[in-house]
Order: structure tokens, then sequence, then C-alpha cells
């Protein structure tokens, strides 16, 4: 089961693509808390199983949302998320504090947020013994997961954009492995 929480339409924003940003990073973060409560609610959801996913703006969102400092505030009772997949994410929003099991997934030739920050970062909290997983994709761009760009390369302010079909069958077959891994039931 899957729950799209949209932190822009309520705001009045569409897009923050070059336009600030309304709303920031951690506020997209506090609303997935909020979804988080709500899913949490469902008599059908396992309220110990749930993870957060994001792509770009709302990956540095996941990233806040694995934050033990940011989830100590903004967290719902029960706690917080127990797993974060962000999708070619600024990395800038890698805490020291990760304190949840996260995998990147990073395209090699994103030239809107190249992925060595974010390999520096998952390295460093992974030599703390920290589940930081991350995979980068040869010549993948921005975007490597948007199948509705067909074959088409597009530039959004000067960006990249590309679609890759076999980065993103890998990133799918990596992201059911992780989270039948992190998300199994308590024995």
């Amino acid at each position: 089961m899957a729950l799209v929480v949209d932190s822009f339409s309520p705001r009045g924003t569409s897009n923050v693509c070059g336009k600030g940003r309304n709303p920031t990073p951690h506020e997209v973060a506090g609303d997935a808390f909020g979804a988080l409560a709500y899913l949490r609610s469902l008599p059908f959801v396992d309220r110990d199983r749930i993870g957060v996913m994001g792509w770009s703006y709302g990956a540095m969102a996941a990233l806040a949302a694995a934050s033990a400092s940011f989830t100590k505030w903004a967290q719902p009772p029960g706690g917080g998320f127990r797993v974060a997949v962000p999708f070619y994410p600024s990395c800038s929003y890698v805490a020291h504090d990760t304190a949840i099991h996260v995998l990147l997934l990073l395209g090699e030739a994103d030239d809107w947020t190249p992925p060595g920050q974010c390999v520096e970062a998952a390295k460093r909290l992974q030599q703390e013994g920290r589940t930081m997983l991350w995979t980068v994709y040869p010549g993948a761009h921005h975007g490597f997961d948007k199948s509705e760009l067909g074959s088409r390369t597009v530039s959004v302010l000067g960006y990249t954009l590309r679609y890759d079909p076999v980065a993103t069958a890998d990133a799918e077959k990596r992201i059911r492995a992780f989270l039948a891994q992190y998300l199994r039931r308590a024995p």
C-alpha cells in the first residue's frame, strides 16, 4: 500500500524548482509524519512497518525524516519511519544522526543533484554502523525512473532529465529486497 502526500497544493505551490523553498524539505518531512500518524490509525496497516520514499525534493524530505534530531520533535506518537528510500536527493539533508535504514538511489550522470556528496555521507554513516545503502547507476541522469519521458532528453532549468529503463528496473528490484529485509515482521 502507498499513500502519496501532496505538500504543495495546500500551500498554493505546484513546483519548487528554481522558485525558492516553499514548502521547505523539513515542512514536507513534517507532512510525511502527518501521513504516518494517519496510516497508523488505519486498522489494516501494520503500524511498525512503514517507510518513506521521496524523489528529488521529496527525497531531501525523506532524508530529513530519517534524522533523529528532527524526528525527536516532529514524529507522531509511536515513533518515526522504519526505512527511507530517497531517489536522487541533494544530500545536504543527510544527517549525522540518521536513525533509520536508508537506501539511496542515485544517477552517476545527474547534473542536478550529483551523487558524490551522497556517497561520501553514506560511507561515513556506514562506518559508524548505520544502515546506509546506495546504488549509483552508470550514465543515469536525474529522473532516471520517469518513464513518461520515453526516449526524450529533457532540460529543466538547465539540468538534464532522462529515463533509464535498466536503472529503473534495477531500482525496483533493490527496493523490494530492501523493504523485505528491513520492514519484515519481528520474529
